[in-house]
């Protein structure tokens, strides 16, 4: 865990690292000062908790025994984020509301991943964190019934946008709840494309025209 003061309150978050010390399989660092000094600098300087497995090693145990329990830890971690009666410090403190494309792209020019967190730390309620359907619109809300009585809807999206899974899961929202939709996805592209490439910018916009003629509202996450 980092070593900072945080309460457990959900105001702070801290994302998951699995960590397979050293990976030489015949050799036990597991529970070595070395392994110790690196996992809690990691943990301190991302910051974030850092789960470091306990493998089985050779000769008594050959692959691929230490294969089984890195998925096994995998498959705690998940446990334990899903559980409500999970390990306390895992409860309080983890934060699994990454999203693949959101860690690909975490160092994007425009927006990257440490600034997306600071502007929602800005804007959600006090002690609230992104699993809140202010920002999350795939939890239940307030809101949630009436989504259903959408009209037909266009989104456009981009493959390197950050917020893609996130457009995804958004998409599948929709589906599930009746409304007609069109996805145009794109292999190209990023988060606001139309704001800096005025082809881009045209391109929407030819595509936006006939359909909003026709009255289909638009959802472009760029």
């Amino acid at each position: 865990m980092p070593t900072i003061k945080s309460p457990p309150n959900g105001a702070t978050r801290f994302p998951i690292i699995i960590s397979y010390p050293f990976s030489n399989w015949y050799s036990s660092l597991w529970e070595s000062e070395i392994n110790y000094i690196l996992t809690s600098k990691l943990a301190c300087q991302v910051p974030a908790i850092v789960v470091s497995v306990d493998y089985r090693v050779a000769p008594e145990n050959r692959l691929p025994a230490q294969y089984h329990d890195g998925v096994d830890a995998i498959l705690w971690v998940r446990e334990q984020t899903l559980n409500p009666n999970s390990e306390q410090w895992i409860k309080d403190y983890r934060d699994i509301s990454r999203t693949n494309s959101e860690l690909q792209n975490s160092t994007d020019p425009l927006l990257p991943l440490c600034a997306q967190d600071l502007v929602w730390e800005f804007c959600l309620p006090k002690g609230e964190n992104r699993d809140h359907w202010y920002c999350n619109p795939i939890l239940e809300g307030p809101n949630t019934s009436a989504v259903s009585k959408l009209g037909r809807c266009l989104v456009i999206g981009f493959c390197g946008d950050f917020m893609f899974d996130r457009q995804q899961e958004f998409i599948k929202l929709l589906m599930r709840h009746g409304v007609q939709i069109e996805a145009l996805i794109h292999d190209f592209g990023f988060h606001s494309i139309d704001l800096v490439d005025m082809g881009w910018a045209n391109t929407i916009m030819a595509m936006t025209a006939p359909r909003a003629a026709q009255g289909v509202s638009r959802n472009t996450l760029s």
